[in-house]
């Protein structure tokens, strides 16, 4: 199967549309249901494709090539072979803020293989958009698909739309990590670690649901997080002015990382989960490496953001000191 993969995304990458879906029909002729290729070879390629970004083997353009001919191959692979609807009904939303559609998708094309009927919303949904559309939705369930951590606060907002209305809400996607604690956090029904297998509402809903304080430290971080960038930005004038002294799109860099670190701190404040904050030190430094520069230079940008939120938060300072201080020594400046 790994000669396969390797030879869609090949293609993918190269926005080779046909060769694509010759790959993919080549599977359906051999009688691999379409739920099998989905989670088999659409979706590892595309993280596939990630991981090539992120190691800096390909562009962004050729990552948006490569999700438009999975997108494609997609659409075409299960249409017309849905099972009547015998499981209820869902409404599939992107976290707000969440841009990574893709996972949803794929989530929604499987369910409806199991016999939902699943109406997808796209990425990003505003939750006063959500809000305006569910009120007049004829639906069971709201699922909530988040792929990045640092929107889980947009998720939880999310949440807390659709349970108002008085949906079950169940979440799923990378951000949630392998446990439901985060999911637990965030205020869900419940969460789904997948749904390449049969998917069980029951299974799945917890009894017990968290009330979530919106107006807590970790939604003041979310807030306050542009000015909070900017006095980020001045502390690395003041303390490393040669990491500014580039200028130009390279600034524009160091900004959107700083705005991400402490995104992604609200997220672990919200979920009480230091990890979260540790994998995207992780995520960080290797993207710095690919990049040509040394690891250790993702680390200043968090001892940047721990100064500044040390008078807004101190517990998030202190989560974003100890993710930053998980890097091994010997890798440190």
């Amino acid at each position: 199967m790994q000669q396969v993969l390797d030879r869609y995304t090949v293609a993918a990458l190269a926005g080779d549309r046909a060769s694509a879906a010759e790959v993919a029909t080549g599977l359906l002729s051999r009688d691999i249901a379409p739920e099998k290729i989905i989670g088999h070879l659409l979706a590892p390629s595309q993280v596939d494709v990630g991981n090539r970004w992120l190691e800096q083997s390909c562009s962004v353009g050729a990552e948006h090539t490569a999700t438009f001919v999975t997108e494609s191959i997609l659409a075409s692979l299960a249409v017309g072979l849905e099972p009547p609807v015998t499981e209820g009904r869902m409404i599939m939303v992107c976290a707000e803020g969440e841009w990574h559609g893709l996972p949803a998708r794929m989530a929604a094309e499987l369910l409806m293989l199991q016999g939902w009927r699943v109406t997808f919303l796209g990425p990003a949904t505003p939750a006063n958009h959500l809000r305006a559309y569910l009120a007049d939705a004829d639906a069971d369930v709201v699922g909530v698909s988040c792929s990045i951590a640092s929107n889980l606060p947009g998720a939880a907002r999310t949440v807390r739309v659709a349970r108002r209305l008085g949906f079950t809400t169940i979440v799923g996607g990378a951000a949630f990590g392998t446990s439901a604690t985060r999911a637990r956090a965030i205020g869900a029904d419940g969460w789904a670690s997948s749904v390449n297998t049969r998917f069980d509402l029951d299974s799945v809903v917890w009894r017990n649901v968290r009330e979530l304080d919106h107006d807590a430290e970790w939604a003041m971080i979310e807030h306050e997080r542009l000015e909070l960038t900017r006095q980020a930005m001045r502390w690395l004038s003041d303390h490393h002015p040669q990491i500014l002294a580039t200028g130009g799109s390279w600034l524009e860099h160091v900004v959107g990382d700083l705005d991400e670190i402490i995104r992604h701190a609200s997220a672990a404040l919200l979920c009480d989960d230091r990890s979260i904050l540790v994998e995207h030190r992780q995520w960080l430094g290797r993207l710095m490496v690919a990049s040509g520069l040394r690891d250790a230079a993702a680390t200043v940008g968090f001892d940047a953001v721990a100064s500044v939120l040390r008078h807004v938060s101190p517990n998030a300072s202190a989560m974003v000191s100890r993710a930053a201080a998980e890097v091994p020594l010997d890798r440190r400046p």
